[in-house]
C-alpha cells in the first residue's frame, strides 16, 4: 500500500494536533516530519512471504535489542521523509547494519567491509560456469514467453557480449547460455554469497543488492574494464524476424558502438529500467514542476535510434535486470550498496553519464508488474525523456 500525498498531510496533522504542535500552510503538501510506522511496528520483511521467512531466520539477540532501544528507534523515525516507501528503506538500512555493528551514520561503505564480513575472496564456490546450449530458454520468468520475447534475445545476446565478462545472478542457477557468452560468463549464486556474507536474515532487496557488488568486486579483483550483470529472471525482447531483423541488429549495435565511442564518459548501459516517476510518482524521488513532462534529472539526451544518456545523476530509474557497467563505477555502486542501500533504489541512482538502450530491451519475468505494463512504461520514458536530435 502506496500512502498518497492528501493520506500523509491528514496522518502528520493529526500527529501534530496529538503532540501540540502547530500545523501550518507552510507545512502542508510538503515535506513532513512524521513517524513511518505499519502496526506500530518496521519490519524489514513485510511486503513479500519470501522476506518474512528470511527475517525469521535472523539473529533474534540483535533485533530484541535494536528494538529495545528507543533512542535508536527515535532517530530513525523522527527523520524528513517525503513517502512511506523511503522511510521504510531507511530504517531498514540502519536496523541491519546496526545489527553488524555498524553505525550508518558515519561508517563508510568501504569501512563497513569488515564488519559485513566480506572480502573479495571470501565466496569463491558461488562462481561456476552456466552450460551453453538450448536451455537458454529456461529458468525463471520464461514459461509462455509472449511472441517476439526470448530469454536471451539475440539483441542481448550480441549487446551483453560487448562485455569483458558477463556474471548472471541466480538462486536456482539452471539457465544455459548462448554461444557467443562460452568464454566470459559466470554464475553468481544468490544463496551461497548470503552464506559467505552471513545475510540470511536480510529483507530479499538487500540480499539481491549484496550480489551485485560482489559480482562487481569480482570484476575489480579481475581487472575487468566492462561488465555485464543480468539477473535470472530477465526477458528480452526480439525487435524482428528473418532479414530486416539481421539488418535491425547491426544498426542497433552500431548505434550502441558509436554512443560508447562519442560520450568518452559514460558509465553505465540500462538495457532494463522502470521509470518511477511514471509507475509510482508519490514514492518516486524524481518530481515533475509546474508543466514538465519529464523531471530535470531524467532527461535523456536522445543519441540515435537506439540510445539516448542521462548525463545527471539522479533519476529515480528502477530495476537492475540487465545492465552494462564500466570500470569507473564499480567502486561508488559497490560503496553504496555496502552503507546498506540498494542496487536499484540508490546505488544506480547515484551514477551520472548513464546510456539507454531505447526502446526498452529487457524486462523482469517476475515482478508486480504485468509485461505489457513495463512496455508501456518505457515506451513512455522514451516519449517523455528522450529528447534532442536523433543522429
Amino acid at each position: 500500500m502506496w500512502v498518497d500525498a492528501v493520506e500523509r498531510v491528514v496522518a502528520a496533522d493529526a500527529e501534530d494536533d496529538a503532540e501540540g504542535v502547530e500545523t501550518t500552510a507552510a507545512t502542508r503538501g510538503r515535506w513532513i516530519p512524521t513517524k513511518a510506522r505499519v502496526g506500530g511496528d518496521f519490519d524489514v520483511g513485510e511486503e513479500s512471504d519470501d522476506a518474512e521467512r528470511e527475517d525469521a531466520e535472523a539473529s533474534s539477540d540483535a533485533d530484541d535489542a535494536y528494538e529495545a532501544n528507543a533512542t535508536l528507534r527515535a532517530l530513525d523515525d523522527e527523520v524528513w521523509i517525503e513517502n512511506y516507501g523511503q522511510a521504510k528503506r531507511r530504517r531498514a538500512r540502519a536496523k541491519f547494519l546496526r545489527a553488524h555493528g555498524v553505525d550508518p551514520k558515519t561508517t563508510s561503505g568501504t569501512a563497513a567491509f569488515a564488519a559485513l564480513g566480506a572480502t573479495r575472496d571470501d565466496c569463491p564456490a558461488a562462481y561456476f560456469a552456466p552450460k551453453v546450449g538450448a536451455a537458454s530458454l529456461g529458468g525463471p520468468g520464461a514459461s509462455e514467453l509472449p511472441e517476439h520475447f526470448a530469454k536471451f534475445s539475440v539483441h542481448a545476446t550480441k549487446l551483453a557480449a560487448l562485455a569483458d565478462q558477463i556474471y548472471i545472478l541466480c538462486t536456482e542457477c539452471s539457465l544455459g547460455i548462448p554461444e557467443d557468452w562460452r568464454a566470459k560468463t559466470s554464475f553468481v549464486h544468490g544463496f551461497r554469497i548470503d552464506e559467505c556474507l552471513k545475510t540470511q536474515g536480510i529483507d530479499h532487496w538487500h540480499k539481491a543488492s549484496f550480489s551485485h557488488a560482489h559480482a562487481l568486486m569480482d570484476a575489480q579483483k579481475k581487472q575487468h574494464k566492462t561488465v555485464a550483470i543480468i539477473e535470472e529472471d530477465v526477458i528480452t525482447r526480439d525487435f524482428a524476424d528473418g532479414g530486416v531483423g539481421w539488418r535491425m541488429l547491426l544498426d542497433n549495435l552500431g548505434h550502441v558502438r558509436d554512443t560508447m565511442r562519442l560520450e568518452k564518459d559514460w558509465r553505465t548501459i540500462r538495457v532494463g529500467y522502470r521509470a518511477m516517476f511514471i509507475d509510482r510518482s508519490i514514492e518516486s524521488v524524481s518530481k515533475l514542476e509546474g508543466k514538465e513532462t519529464c523531471p530535470k534529472d531524467c532527461r535523456c539526451e536522445k543519441k540515435n535510434a537506439f540510445t539516448c544518456i542521462m548525463r545527471q545523476s539522479g533519476c529515480d530509474m528502477r530495476s537492475s535486470d540487465f545492465y552494462l557497467v564500466r570500470e569507473a563505477a564499480y567502486q561508488p555502486i559497490i560503496d553504496k550498496i555496502y552503507e546498506g542501500y540498494t542496487v536499484d533504489c540508490e546505488a544506480l541512482r547515484e551514477v551520472p553519464n548513464q546510456i539507454y538502450i531505447t526502446p526498452q530491451l529487457s524486462f523482469q519475468g517476475t515482478l508486480d508488474l504485468k509485461l505489457q505494463t513495463q512496455i508501456q512504461m518505457g515506451e513512455e520514458f522514451m516519449q517523455k525523456c528522450a529528447v534532442g536530435a536523433t543522429a
